[in-house]
């Protein structure tokens, strides 16, 4: 009866549809979003799982919306953005910035926390 909520969620299928959706080549998400090609197309394909901070990254590399990326992670049933932890703090500012993922990874830095890779 709760099937749908134990089934793993294909975040593929997710992505591809933002990126049609935003009008974004596979390769420009990859290189914006920090990872290689053949790793984001792993996971377009339904090989791999990103990570947490891999799905942030991405978000960042689509250009998406604080909203748009907390539905996302909700949706890969991954933990929302909590603004009271610090390093998420400075994630949020990154994405209602618009800042790409090395802008934002200097910042992690800057401030001693964990970088996204």
């Amino acid at each position: 009866e709760n099937e749908k909520e134990f089934s793993t969620p294909n975040i593929g299928k997710m992505i591809s549809g933002l990126l049609k959706e935003k009008n974004i080549t596979k390769s420009s998400l990859a290189s914006s979003s920090g990872m290689s090609e053949v790793y984001l197309y792993q996971i377009l394909g339904g090989r791999r799982v990103p990570s947490r901070d891999r799905m942030i990254c991405i978000c960042l590399g689509l250009g998406c919306s604080l909203s748009e990326t907390q539905n996302l992670l909700r949706q890969a049933r991954f933990a929302e953005l909590y603004p009271r932890v610090r390093r998420e703090a400075i994630i949020i500012f990154a994405i209602k910035e618009k800042w790409d993922v090395n802008r934002l990874n200097d910042m992690l830095f800057e401030f001693e926390e964990e970088t996204m890779f």
